[in-house]
């Protein structure tokens, strides 16, 4: 029995240790030198090459390497009937809050715009910057949730939308499509934590922009495949969007020629908002690991219609 680590341009190395300090006794595999498929029960994948989990007939568990799995589902030839888990850690819940938290601060404290100034020797008015930030938190699922907690402690008004319901303390919640204009109209930051689905891609487009406050900031920390481009360079140029920070793209690393490098309104971050540590989360993958051959179903499994 062995796990397989499928992780094209990563560092394997961190996890091969992790695992093993975890249970050295676990047999680790790193592609593309497997030596035995049969024997690999679990694989550990991030952006596989499409096809690669049909070589490992005797998989009982598929693991993502972080909280989305849109990569793991998009594979035309993704094995039926076999569990796909992700990750749920405290680690990198605290860092997608921490980098939001940020991005909510800079822009409330127009601390781009003074920058800038600085590089002009220019004094800003030090007195204006807006005093009411509604924040409002597409997804909440564990990192939504965990960042709109954090918000709501430091004394922002936070609302929350999903297309399930949700309660969460201190956070005005929305749900479902009829829902989503009050939302939208409710805030004037726009932070997408969306997981990535057939009915999400794209959602942050002109259409949506229309439906926002004048003004409204956006961040995006989910999927680059959630945003419009060139919808969103409109809306900047138009004044409905008044700037935003990125982190994630339709084609990483951005490409030079992309007219997002030559907006000063955008901040771009390059996909390093959360990023999952093996030593936080080796073990969660070991405890699943050890349930194969047991009746104890496998933590944090996604549902596959729901893609999340």
């Amino acid at each position: 029995m062995s796990i397989a680590v499928v992780a094209p341009g990563r560092d394997r190395s961190k996890w091969i240790e992790y695992f093993k300090r975890a249970d050295p006794s676990i047999n680790v595999e790193i592609w593309p030198e497997i030596r035995d498929p049969q024997s690999v029960k679990c694989v550990l994948v991030w952006r596989h090459p499409y096809g690669e989990l049909l070589k490992y007939p005797n998989l009982k568990f598929i693991a993502g390497m972080g909280a989305g799995v849109d990569h793991i589902l998009q594979d035309p030839d993704l094995p039926m009937g076999v569990p796909i888990t992700k990750v749920v850690d405290e680690q990198l819940s605290r860092d997608m809050s921490n980098y939001v938290i940020q991005g909510v601060l800079n822009h409330q404290r127009r601390l781009m715009e003074h920058i800038r100034a600085r590089e002009k020797g220019e004094w800003l008015d030090s007195h204006r910057y807006p005093k009411k930030v509604n924040i409002g938190i597409l997804g909440m699922g564990v990192l939504g949730q965990d960042v709109a907690v954090k918000l709501v402690a430091l004394g922002f008004e936070v609302f929350g939308y999903s297309q399930t319901e949700k309660q969460v303390k201190g956070v005005t919640c929305y749900r479902g499509i009829e829902q989503l204009g009050h939302f939208l109209q409710s805030v004037n930051v726009l932070v997408n934590l969306l997981p990535l689905t057939d009915n999400t891609r794209g959602i942050l487009c002109a259409q949506l922009f229309k439906r926002l406050n004048p003004g409204t900031y956006l961040i995006n920390v989910a999927r680059g495949e959630h945003l419009v481009d060139a919808d969103l360079v409109s809306a900047i140029d138009a004044g409905k969007i008044s700037g935003a920070l990125l982190d994630v793209f339709h084609e990483e690393p951005l490409p030079k020629d992309h007219p997002f490098w030559s907006m000063e309104e955008i901040m771009i971050t390059p996909h390093n908002a959360s990023v999952t540590d093996p030593k936080s989360v080796a073990q969660q993958i070991v405890h699943n690991y050890h349930k194969i051959g047991t009746k104890e179903p496998f933590d944090f499994v996604i549902d596959r219609d729901k893609g999340y």
